[in-house]
């Protein structure tokens, strides 16, 4: 076999080699790209979210639940007798006198 022709196979196969990683890495970097954008999505939501109550003062607690039920993502459920409202990434916590807590979980 002649030397040419190990060469042209040698280079056919790292060609289509580094082809193949090129794709991966562009379709990759578009995914990660999306998810990103996601997140920031997300928390630009919670972080308008949280500007909205706490310019709003003097909130009782069915003001602080109405104004978060107001975004889709959020739902409220009663654990214990505190009001636990998750939201996105942002969990409130309660009770009849206003806001106990606010979590962020990543």
């Amino acid at each position: 076999m002649n030397y040419w022709k190990i060469a042209f196979v040698a280079l056919l196969i790292l060609s289509s080699v580094l082809f193949i990683t090129m794709v991966y890495l562009i379709l990759d970097q578009g995914v990660s790209l999306t998810y990103q954008r996601e997140g920031y999505t997300d928390t630009k939501q919670d972080l308008d979210l949280l500007v909205n109550l706490i310019n709003e003062s003097n909130l009782k607690r069915a003001d602080v639940i109405d104004i978060i039920l107001e975004n889709d993502n959020c739902s409220s459920f009663e654990e214990g007798g505190i009001f636990v409202t998750p939201c996105n990434r942002i969990e409130f916590k309660t009770d009849s006198a206003g806001i106990l807590t606010v979590h962020y979980q990543w």
